[in-house]
């Protein structure tokens, strides 16, 4: 059997294994990136350019995901339902604090564009269209807006080990 070969045979054997931890670890060590825990509060020093989420953990609860754009959803509505609100009183801005909403009863932001993207948590319109930074400084400026400790929200992602700095 040539190298080719048995290259093939294993990434047939690894794309056939069904347990997600092995699959990440494999992830890891393949990818030279490294499993970190941290949370919503303290990610905002870290650069997470080229990073991928795979957990987050809130009240409890842990979901898997494969976006910075699902993080930001799921802690968004977490806060959501959290605070029982199912119809907002006035749009919540984004961390700009301009004319962009992160949330409001309808799609549109303050300058009367529609979101780009959304998803929506009963009557509440998410905009979801920002960059991986900004959908993390976004959510973390939910949880200060509606005085939640955002330290809660637990954040796993693959990195480069040296994620310090934002530069």
């Amino acid at each position: 059997m040539n190298i080719q070969q048995l290259r093939n045979k294993l990434i047939s054997k690894i794309s056939a294994i069904n347990d997600k931890d092995l699959l990440l670890q494999l992830e890891t060590w393949l990818g030279k990136k490294t499993l970190i825990n941290t949370d919503l509060k303290a990610i905002q020093e870290l650069n997470i350019k080229d990073s991928d989420p795979v957990t987050i953990r809130l009240a409890g609860k842990k979901s898997n995901v494969v976006s910075w754009e699902q993080v930001f959803v799921l802690g968004a509505c977490w806060v959501l339902e959290e605070k029982r609100i199912f119809k907002l009183d006035k749009p919540i801005s984004d961390h700009y604090e301009k004319t962009k909403y992160a949330m409001s009863n309808e799609p549109y932001h303050a300058d009367g564009k529609l979101f780009t993207s959304q998803a929506l948590y009963n009557l509440v319109h998410l905009e979801t269209h920002r960059s991986a930074e900004d959908q993390l400084k976004t959510l973390q400026y939910i949880f200060d807006y509606f005085k939640l400790n955002s330290s809660d929200l637990k954040i796993s992602f693959l990195g480069s080990p040296n994620q310090n700095g934002t530069g």
